[in-house]
């Protein structure tokens, strides 16, 4: 059994166009498939591993490093006045990500991390959450009576690679 929609156009006086049903189909597929992949959604990571890249308020670079359900390694560049610049360098590290018990408001109701230093007299503290995507990350620093910046926060957002 042949299934065949047909039909011609008489365009003065000459055969142009003849299309079949066959062909209507292979063209509205085709326009299908196009417009299907253009708008495709990619599906959600699973986990967080991988490396994070972003910016403070600032502007200066942030990036960190996930594996095994933590941060791993953290480094964020901070320039507030000529005084209070520098970089936070921290490796070797196994900052937990994990949900608040209870959660907070959005968006501390997603899954984060910390992680803090202190030698009594000066310290740093480190806090980011991930977005419900897993795409993105937001958190804020903050320097404790650290030298000449005396104690400052700042925020910041990243992107997994």
């Amino acid at each position: 059994m042949r299934l065949s929609v047909g039909f011609e156009v008489d365009y003065l006086g000459s055969n142009c166009l003849h299309v079949t049903g066959r062909c209507v189909l292979c063209v509205a597929l085709v326009v299908s498939a196009q417009t299907a992949c253009r708008n495709a959604v990619e599906p959600t990571p699973v986990g967080y591993d991988g490396e994070w890249i972003g910016m403070t308020a600032q502007g200066t670079p942030v990036r960190f490093s996930v594996s095994g359900n933590a941060v791993t390694s953290i480094s964020i560049a901070y320039n507030f006045s000529p005084a209070c610049t520098g970089t936070l360098s921290y490796t070797n590290l196994a900052a937990e990500i994990h949900t608040l018990d209870p959660p907070g408001p959005p968006p501390f109701d997603q899954p984060g991390f910390g992680y803090s230093t202190t030698d009594g007299m000066q310290g740093t503290l480190i806090a980011g959450h991930f977005s419900a995507d897993r795409r993105s990350a937001s958190g804020q620093f903050t320097l404790v009576r650290y030298g000449a910046c005396e104690t400052v926060v700042s925020n910041w957002t990243a992107n997994r690679r």
